[in-house]
């Protein structure tokens, strides 16, 4: 008897629990009804460092695929360059970069909101966490965990 009240009131407070956020942010079980056309168009970073150019182009592939392309120019020569994607994996929406490693990294999509989102990779070694977010008419990213804070701002050129 003890142990079906028990069972009982386990069972209850799993039901009542209320596992939906709160405030404007989804987070991604299943994909979100926000895109990511905020995203879209030609960046260049104005808080680069002195004699260094760094670049975003992001274009809409499909519904289900954003495609970007990151480089960083120092005297007219490339010293960084990655690929990214916005692409659903198994409903839920991931940033993937290629072109850093020898293979792709994911990050899931953890939050998103109408001009921001946020992803995660605890196993990456850095970063950890990016943050895209439109304000304004600016571009703001933010590399995060396993190293520096890294903040990026780009205007729309």
């Amino acid at each position: 008897m003890k142990y079906s009240i028990l069972l009982i009131l386990v069972f209850t407070l799993f039901t009542c629990n209320d596992s939906q956020p709160s405030n404007n942010t989804s987070t991604n079980q299943n994909l979100s009804k926000e895109n990511f056309d905020w995203l879209l168009g030609d960046w260049k970073r104005s808080n680069d460092e002195e004699g260094k150019s760094t670049y975003e182009f992001w274009k809409k592939k499909s519904d289900n695929e954003y495609i970007g392309l990151g480089f960083t120019l120092q005297n007219q020569d490339t010293v960084f360059k990655e690929n990214i994607r916005l692409v659903p994996i198994d409903g839920v929406w991931n940033l993937e970069v290629t072109g850093v490693n020898e293979s792709p990294t994911l990050f899931v999509i953890t939050q998103q909101t109408k001009n921001s989102f946020t992803c995660e990779n605890e196993k990456n070694e850095f970063p950890k966490k990016i943050i895209y977010e439109l304000d304004g008419k600016k571009l703001n990213a933010e590399i995060s965990g396993g190293g520096p804070v890294i903040g990026f701002s780009f205007d729309k050129i």
